[in-house]
């Protein structure tokens, strides 16, 4: 699932394009970020000209019995 939200950030004290991104999955591996982070920065950097330097990842390991869908929790 995804959700794309326009919003006008700065960073560096500057307002070229930048993106934060909040990745959230259950039962994340522990090597996840390291292994994820410079795949997804170049994805992004080829899909919107925003680049790694300006793209900053965030990762969260969720229990399963915090997420919610049909009805029931997934743990």
């Amino acid at each position: 699932m995804t959700s794309w939200i326009s919003a006008k950030m700065t960073m560096a004290g500057t307002e070229h394009p930048t993106m934060l991104v909040d990745l959230r999955a259950i039962r994340l591996a522990e090597d996840a970020p390291l292994r994820l982070t410079a795949e997804l920065c170049e994805r992004i950097r080829l899909t919107t000209d925003i680049q790694a330097d300006r793209i900053y990842i965030t990762y969260r390991n969720e229990p399963p019995s915090n997420w919610g869908w049909n009805g029931k929790t997934f743990g």
